[in-house]
């Protein structure tokens, strides 16, 4: 998996683990399947940040994670 490849570039690269952001297109109706998968330890979100209703979706699916 791709996390698996970054993780191992970054643990050559520093000292320590950096968290890992997802930050593709991330919304209320995907939010849940991002968290889950695990790789990640968050999201950027962007254009559903527009979306008062969005926004919502995604605080509420993230608090549920």
């Amino acid at each position: 998996e791709k996390t698996d490849f970054i993780r191992r570039f970054l643990r050559q690269k520093f000292p320590f683990m950096p968290e890992i952001l997802y930050g593709g297109s991330v919304d209320g109706s995907n939010i849940k399947d991002y968290l889950s998968r695990g790789g990640v330890e968050g999201v950027v979100v962007g254009q559903a940040s527009l979306s008062l209703k969005q926004v919502k979706k995604i605080i509420s699916a993230g608090l549920k994670e």
